[in-house]
């Protein structure tokens, strides 16, 4: 079945027949309908207009194909020279995601906003306006600033166009030769201060849309799949290493945090943490291991209520003896001092000896 026919590239022709045009494709020709365009009162794209390729009079059905227009349309059914590359004056918004002015140095990579404002966007949020926003919802990547502009700002600056892919959906990496490798590395240094800052070095915005049923259907934010097929010390899904910390105060340090919001639709049951294992050939086998280099203040603790600790459990070799003799007669030899709900109560063990 031949292809859709975009611009003057007809997708019946043979294959194998050449249909580049000029610089070995770098300019192409397309319909007016088919661009992402600043918003004109014209409604028609302009000579020098960054533009994004899009399926016919479709802009939600784009992909990451920019560039910027070589003539003025009149007319929907105009055919439009665009290149693909090159170095080119254009409006460009100092701004980033924040919403918060950014400033804009040479080399900076600047992206183009997509066709879902339907607006002129004062901020770089407008239709094909070019800012520092790189959210790739809406935005794709267009090029580098050859030159620079203060935060907040609005004017003329040289880019580099370039036709660059978004980031990846898929990787593959092959790992040898190196005592510590990665398959991809993320390395962030975080130097924004002011109150209420969230810092993140990945943050993933999961959004589950669809219906899914059967028992092992699930939407996973994060999802691991582990094997072995050589030997290793150990292997782990998630593993967090803090070094230091030196030079800073820090309220609480968590290699691992939730925060549960209130559910307004229909839940079963909600966990922050949720463990199953089929695990059978284990030599050790346990829900939760801990390990301890140093002596702690709680191996598990539990708090409710907010900032005023009602403890449901807590093992505390530094204040509360993890066990305590137990001397009533038919209660066991030893016990697990807890609190809860305030109350001092023990879990009763029996010494098989």
């Amino acid at each position: 079945m031949p292809g859709t026919t975009v611009g003057v590239y007809a997708g019946e022709a043979t294959a194998g027949t050449e249909v580049s045009s000029t610089y070995e494709g770098r300019h192409i020709t397309l319909l007016e309908t088919e661009l992402i365009h600043p918003f004109r009162a014209s409604g028609f794209v302009n000579k020098g207009d960054p533009v994004i390729i899009c399926n016919a009079a479709v802009v939600a059905q784009r992909g990451n194909a920019v560039g910027v227009a070589l003539s003025t349309a009149t007319a929907l059914t105009d055919y439009i020279a665009v290149d693909t590359e090159g170095i080119w004056n254009l409006t460009v918004f100092s701004y980033d995601d924040t919403g918060a002015g950014s400033a804009i140095v040479a080399g900076d990579p600047l992206y183009i906003h997509d066709g879902s404002t339907a607006g002129v966007g004062a901020t770089g949020t407008g239709d094909a306006t070019i800012s520092k926003r790189r959210n790739l919802v809406t935005q794709i990547p267009f090029g580098y600033a050859l030159g620079a502009m203060v935060a907040t700002g609005t004017g003329q600056v040289a880019v580099k166009v370039h036709w660059d892919p978004r980031q990846p959906m898929d990787e593959y990496a092959l790992l040898v030769g190196a005592a510590t490798d990665n398959g991809m590395g993320i390395i962030v240094g975080d130097a924004i201060a002011g109150a209420g800052v969230l810092g993140r070095g990945l943050f993933i915005d999961y959004d589950n849309n669809g219906i899914k049923t059967g028992a092992q259907a699930e939407s996973n934010g994060l999802g691991i799949n582990m094997d072995a097929d050589a030997n290793v010390q150990s292997l782990y899904g998630i593993n967090v290493y803090t070094a230091g910390l030196t030079g800073a105060t820090i309220n609480r340090v968590a290699a691992y945090t939730c925060y549960m919001d209130e559910v307004a639709g229909t839940v079963t049951g909600a966990s922050c943490i949720h463990l199953e294992t089929a695990v059978q050939a284990a030599t050790i086998h346990d829900y939760i291991s801990m390990r301890s280099h140093a002596l702690q203040q709680g191996m598990l603790t539990c708090r409710s209520g907010g900032d005023v600790a009602t403890y449901f459990l807590v093992f505390d070799p530094a204040v509360v003896a993890p066990c305590e003799a137990f001397a009533a007669a038919g209660n066991g030899d030893y016990s697990i001092k807890c609190y809860i709900n305030g109350e001092i109560t023990y879990l009763h063990t029996y010494d098989a000896a």
